[in-house]
């Protein structure tokens, strides 16, 4: 879904949960209705377990890329830095990345979160090689050192339309992990285009 769709559930959203926090503050007497979105925002807007897992990405970091434009193409290396924090009282994670693409600065920033109501881990993603919104959704894997996220997007250099992606987070320690991506072929074939390996300053 795209944040255009999203943004009407949003508002809607938003503007509820503000009638009732201001009803909650001001002392007033809850209607039952008001009472029940009240204990639901505190049930799926309190950080959980899955927050937890994203604990292992917080810090600053050394950053290796290898990329690729294709599956044919030579692999390219670059290095960068990210420097990875909590926001919002510990619901999401900010990445801001700065680095070169080539010869090329390139500056990014990532928020990643756990939507305890959809049990689905959700990312963001913008950059200085861009104007558009990148998103995926995606869960982790049993013991919580994989989390793999699918999502698509408008490739404006081949023109294709909803072009299918993905990116798997892999824990390997305290001190370091990977970001692997995964691109599609116009015939619609997988292939690694992207690894950025983080240690831990």
């Amino acid at each position: 879904m795209r944040l255009k769709r999203l943004l009407p559930y949003v508002i809607a959203a938003a503007l509820a949960i503000s009638a009732v926090w201001v009803i909650a503050q001001e002392g007033e007497e809850m209607t039952p209705e008001q009472k029940e979105m009240m204990e639901l925002m505190m049930k799926y807007g309190t950080p959980g377990e899955g927050h937890k897992l994203l604990e292992a990405f917080i810090g600053e970091w050394n950053v290796t890329a290898r990329w690729r434009s294709s599956p044919d193409a030579p692999v390219d290396e670059s290095e960068g830095t990210s420097r990875v924090y909590w926001i919002l009282d510990g619901r999401y994670l900010m990445e801001k990345y700065n680095g070169r693409m080539g010869e090329i600065p390139f500056e990014g920033m990532g928020i990643v979160g756990y939507d305890i109501y959809a049990e689905e881990y959700n990312s963001l993603w913008i950059d200085s090689y861009s104007t558009g919104f990148f998103m995926q959704t995606g869960t982790a894997n049993e013991d919580g050192t994989i989390i793999t996220l699918r999502g698509t997007y408008d490739d404006f250099y081949t023109g294709q339309k909803d072009k299918k992606s993905k990116t798997v987070l892999k824990i390997i320690d305290k001190n370091k992990h990977t970001t692997e991506m995964f691109d599609t072929t116009p015939d619609g074939k997988e292939y690694g285009s992207m690894e950025l390996t983080y240690t831990r300053k």
